[in-house]
């Protein structure tokens, strides 16, 4: 079984929906152009830093997460 871009994503985000690991890919890495290699340190980088957060108190807010996502993805034939 071959593996896709999303499964490298969940690989450092494990709990990562797919909206949420589509707007990981395209808006924090250097998807589509850089290397897998690249992509890869890239997603780590943001996973240490995201648990370094997470250790000293900072949450993620999903829901602005979300927000951020559908007013991206409005008008662009993209549904909720």
């Amino acid at each position: 079984m071959s593996k896709t871009w999303y499964d490298l994503v969940r690989m450092y985000f494990p709990d990562a929906g797919e909206e949420e690991a589509e707007f990981i890919l395209w808006e924090k890495t250097g998807f589509p152009l850089a290397s897998v290699a690249t992509v890869a340190d890239q997603l780590r980088q943001r996973a240490e830093a995201a648990s370094i957060a997470q250790e000293i108190g900072i949450a993620v807010d999903k829901e602005l997460l979300k927000r951020n996502l559908s007013e991206r993805c409005a008008g662009n034939g993209y549904e909720e």
